[in-house]
């Protein structure tokens, strides 16, 4: 994972949509997750402010409770180390 002041980046995977070269990354304002569906680019901004929970599942579980009742998991390195930051704003 490749960390850069207060910004967060590392690959990713989730079961919907499945993702080529899949990156996430954290900045102050919000979590961009992003990659290839066949020839098609996926990009999807969260703002940090609609994160209202975050849950980690060992061993690279990671689970986003939205505002809007959405629940995002995504399985990444190091989890607790998301789970941290993601934290740190609220």
């Amino acid at each position: 994972m490749a960390s850069h002041s207060s910004e967060l980046t590392t690959r990713f995977r989730f079961e919907t949509p499945a993702l080529w070269f899949a990156r996430a990354r954290l900045s102050a304002e919000e979590l961009e997750l992003a990659g290839w569906q066949g020839v098609r680019r996926y990009r999807r901004k969260i703002h940090r402010a609609d994160i209202v929970h975050v849950d980690v599942l060992p061993p690279n579980g990671l689970v986003l409770w939205l505002q809007d009742g959405q629940t995002i998991r995504l399985s990444v390195p190091e989890p607790q180390n998301w789970e941290r930051a993601l934290r740190l704003t609220k």
